[in-house]
């Protein structure tokens, strides 16, 4: 509050140690200072200095009119900018949205086909370490598969796109890992989403081989 009171001193080129009282029609600048903080106006953008003068030379009553210019003389959108943008923006999404539709459906195949090779893995895994047989068991009519030791169930459904088993089923419908880590019998899944765009299968060997293609 001081250092902007020194300011308004210096802007006036009023000496800080003045002595002069003023006239009863004079407007004192403590009085422009009361005013400019007492009005509802002065948190604007307007300078105070502008505020001042204004009270100073009696026509304060327009000072609440006055325009800011925007920065850089800019005056926002028109309404015909505002609506050639929407229009643009709904044709991007129009393009885009097929595009990443189908994407996202592909991704889903692509990870439930990993989350299977892992599981595969984890099998083989688990029956060596715990030096017994781990299985597999495939319910191709529900799209989902149960891990034996953990009894662990996996439900494709929690994948995006819709996948599901897709022909040939394996049969028996199990895999099932040796704790030496040989697999009985090889066998090969396949996985796709609900609109058929993309198919991956898992393959495991006798030897215990699992790979993805």
């Amino acid at each position: 509050m001081a250092d902007q009171s020194i300011n308004l001193l210096n802007y006036f080129h009023i000496p800080p140690t003045t002595t002069r009282r003023p006239k009863e029609s004079e407007t004192t600048l403590a009085e422009c200072w009361y005013d400019y903080c007492s009005t509802p106006e002065h948190n604007s953008s307007i300078p105070i200095h502008t505020k001042i003068e204004d009270r100073m030379n009696g026509s304060e009553a327009t000072t609440a009119y006055k325009k800011v210019p925007w920065p850089n003389g800019k005056k926002g959108f028109t309404l015909v900018e505002l609506m050639v943008t929407i229009a643009i923006i709904a044709i991007l999404l129009g393009v885009a949205t097929p595009a990443m539709v189908s994407y996202m459906q592909q991704k889903g195949v692509r990870d439930a086909a990993d989350q299977l090779a892992m599981d595969f893995q984890r099998a083989k895994m688990l029956a060596i370490s715990r030096s017994a047989p781990c299985s597999i068991i495939f319910d191709t009519a529900n799209n989902r598969y149960t891990i034996s030791l953990t009894n662990q169930t996996i439900d494709l459904v929690n994948y995006r796109g819709g996948v599901t088993f897709a022909a040939p089923f394996p049969d028996p419908p199990q895999v099932t890992f040796n704790p030496q880590g040989t697999c009985f019998p090889a066998s090969q899944l396949f996985l796709t989403n609900a609109a058929g765009s993309r198919t991956l299968g898992v393959r495991t060997s006798i030897a215990g081989g699992i790979t993805q293609f």
